[in-house]
């Protein structure tokens, strides 16, 4: 079988979120004239959030009299959980999802929910990219026709068990990317928050007249079977604030949105089949130890730079099943010198006779000498399905 070269996907848009970083500032300078020339002087105060996932903090100094402090919080919130999604997607290990285990496990109904429903992944975060590109059309567009390029996933703890966030990314004709995420509890989850965003170009330059069709909010219903569309400035401020207050109370819904559609008349189930197909590759890598290859983006002199972003080659590689054991600072016999993340898998106890007697989940964690700079891991995945259908092929006359 020949192998062709291409690029990592994930590569081209950790470039591209790079740049958003320097946008949000600006955003944030833009709210704070707008706030000073409506009220004049305000009340300073330091906003502030701290990721539950890796403790990074960002702190951003405002200034905005009482009466509108609620309303800055609620945007230099949307602001900081931009910047925080940023930089836990620059950590992700990136898996490289072979087209038969696309094929295999794109609509293979989810028949267990035990891995993801306890946060066992095999790494947290974690980004999937797909050889094989899905087709999809994202309802209530300018360019609707898309195609599937890669799956975020990232687990974060909260007061009640995990809040999850499935974010998909898109490519429309013109190779423009756009962003699709989903805030769950479960991938079971029948109502839920998201989000359609135009990656590729601001979102943030809005003016009242001029709104970026390419952008809009919404809350998804299965049980109703209906999708409510906040796109218009008004009505997404309007759901924006609801959602951050968050006081579990009814809402009038058409103060909140723009128009509600029957979930089932969006083609090819676009929102609906990102945490399936995420459970589904959870189970699948989980169940299989993956081919692992270090790429050479470590720089000895570059102390844990998450989002160091060059081009790099990808090759499709088999699952293989052997086991391997080795000590904390070493790495396939070899003396580490450098931090390496190890994946979340199951480690099976066996009795005298070889039997399992239990099997117990072992989280994901670090190898090496703390504070040397890490590795860039990537993984790459291609199901059995492709040599046994080689085998199948050679018995044919």
């Amino acid at each position: 079988m020949d192998i062709q070269t291409k690029k990592w996907f994930y590569d081209e848009l950790i470039a591209l979120q790079d740049k958003k970083e320097l946008e949000d500032n600006v955003r944030v300078k833009k709210m704070q004239r707008v706030v000073d020339a409506k009220f004049g002087a305000g009340e300073s105060f330091l906003f502030r959030r701290e990721s539950a996932l890796f403790g990074d903090v960002i702190e951003i100094p405002f200034r905005a009299p009482q009466i509108y402090k609620p309303y800055a919080e609620m945007d230099l919130s949307n602001i900081v959980g931009a910047m925080l999604f940023r930089r836990n997607l620059a950590r992700a290990h990136p898996f490289l999802i072979g087209p038969a285990t696309l094929e295999c496990l794109l609509e293979k109904p989810v028949d267990n929910y035990d891995y993801i429903s306890t946060g066992r992944l095999p790494f947290n975060p974690l980004f999937f990219e797909f050889t094989d590109k899905v087709p999809a059309i994202i309802p209530k567009v300018k360019r609707s026709e898309v195609t599937l390029q890669g799956v975020y996933l990232c687990a974060n703890q909260a007061q009640q068990g995990l809040d999850y966030i499935f974010s998909s990314f898109w490519k429309d004709k013109k190779g423009e990317i756009m962003g699709i995420d989903l805030f769950m509890k479960d991938p079971r989850q029948t109502r839920f928050k998201g989000m359609v965003s135009h990656i590729s170009q601001s979102n943030f330059e809005l003016s009242e007249t001029k709104f970026d069709r390419n952008r809009y909010s919404f809350v998804i219903d299965t049980d109703e079977d209906v999708i409510h569309i906040s796109q218009t400035p008004k009505k997404e401020a309007a759901l924006a604030y609801e959602l951050h207050k968050n006081t579990g109370e009814l809402v009038d819904f058409k103060k909140l949105f723009d128009i509600s559609l029957p979930l089932s008349s969006v083609e090819h189930r676009i929102f609906e089949m990102i945490p399936s197909l995420a459970t589904n590759l959870i189970n699948y890598i989980n169940a299989h130890n993956i081919s692992i290859f270090t790429r050479t983006r470590f720089r000895p002199e570059i102390q844990n730079v998450p989002n160091v972003s060059k081009e790099y080659p990808y090759s499709i590689v088999k699952v293989t099943d052997a086991e391997y054991r080795e000590p904390q600072t070493e790495h396939h016999g070899k003396v580490l010198t450098y931090q390496l993340a190890v994946r979340g898998h199951n480690r099976r106890l066996k009795d005298d006779a070889g039997i399992i007697r239990k099997v117990i989940w072992i989280d994901s964690y670090v190898k090496g000498p703390p504070g040397t700079p890490f590795y860039d891991t990537r993984h790459e995945v291609t199901a059995k399905k492709i040599l046994a259908e080689r085998e199948l092929f050679r018995e044919i006359k």
